[in-house]
């Protein structure tokens, strides 16, 4: 729920990636070629929002491939497919390259230890209280949708049955893909980046518990186990939503009142000059600066490291943008 309402690349991801899916599925019923041209232009546009969107992508073209080999379809038309998709991806790659040749080897990624690499497979699963125990959470989630799962292929159809394995492997192999990368060459991965695919098994799993609770419960260990099941994701599922909404009143609604209450001061201060805190977060000091310089007066920031907002080496960019802020006060 946190990342695919946030206005950011994690749900136009998720939405690209699902309509490869869609138009691949629609290649399987029909094998009419342009589900394959659909496909293929959703992929390359789901690989412009994030580069491990693209890594999503890639695999699910890939496994459709292989599928289409088994069900002896013509390969050419999906084997053609991949190539423009990578071409197409060539101009963001090139960015791509040349962003991670600029990073740092003191990146705010975390290097790859055993618990980063538990992350990645579970924090998407915690949602936004990984540090509060969010990780027992997750294992509990996962461990509760290990039952849907074998409920599905056991009763489910063939079809869905084989989509169903594709996008659990879509999810496992762009974050292992993310691991080899980050062990390979720098660490350049963390769990949010595997969303978009996430939000495909989730989408898949609320569809196999809702045909759950459809079938006729003939058996009283079928009764029992959907129960346990419906009891258990709505207790997890609801502490998520009080947590959620914990995060974003602590998150949002607070540093808004605080702002607002800051900013009225600054309005009746008799001084030309504002002086702030640089221990606060780089969100309220871009927001406080920008406030100050709507009510035409200066800011004084001592001992304030630019590099906190913008990275090292761009005191020049910071103050073309702020050129409010007193140089002599930063560093």
């Amino acid at each position: 729920m946190r990342y695919s309402t946030q206005i950011r690349m994690y749900a136009l991801a998720a939405l690209f990636l699902s309509l490869v899916l869609n138009q691949l599925q629609h290649y399987d019923n029909s094998q009419k070629i342009g589900h394959i041209f659909l496909a293929v232009i959703f992929a390359s546009f789901a690989s412009y929002t994030h580069y491990f969107a693209a890594v999503a992508a890639g695999w699910m073209l890939f496994l459709y491939f292989v599928k289409f080999q088994f069900n002896r379809y013509d390969g050419n038309a999906i084997l053609r497919g991949i190539i423009v998709f990578l071409v197409m991806f060539v101009p963001w790659g090139v960015v791509a390259f040349a962003q991670a040749q600029q990073v740092s080897s003191s990146y705010w990624i975390p290097p790859v230890n055993v618990e980063n690499i538990i992350n990645n497979f579970v924090n998407l699963f915690a949602d936004v209280f990984t540090d509060n125990g969010g990780q027992y959470y997750a294992i509990a989630f996962m461990v509760l949708l290990i039952y849907p799962t074998i409920w599905a292929y056991l009763n489910m159809s063939k079809k869905f049955k084989s989509t169903l394995t594709i996008v659990l492997l879509v999810f496992v192999l762009t974050t292992l893909t993310g691991i080899a990368i980050s062990v390979a060459v720098r660490p350049i991965y963390i769990a949010r980046y595997a969303y978009p695919a996430y939000a495909l098994v989730i989408f898949f799993m609320m569809t196999i518990v809702s045909q759950m609770m459809k079938k006729p419960l003939s058996r009283l260990s079928n009764y029992f186990m959907t129960s346990i099941l419906a009891v258990g994701l709505t207790i997890i599922i609801g502490m998520n939503v009080g947590f959620l909404g914990s995060n974003q009143f602590n998150n949002y609604i607070m540093p808004s009142y605080n702002l607002a209450d800051s900013v009225e001061q600054y309005k009746e201060n008799p001084n030309n000059v504002i002086h702030l805190n640089p221990n606060q977060s780089p969100n309220s000091i871009v927001q406080k600066t920008v406030y100050i310089k709507s009510i035409n007066k200066r800011v004084y920031i001592k001992n304030f490291n630019v590099a906190r907002i913008l990275g090292k080496d761009n005191q020049k960019l910071f103050y073309g943008l702020f050129d409010n802020v007193d140089q002599s006060s930063s560093k």
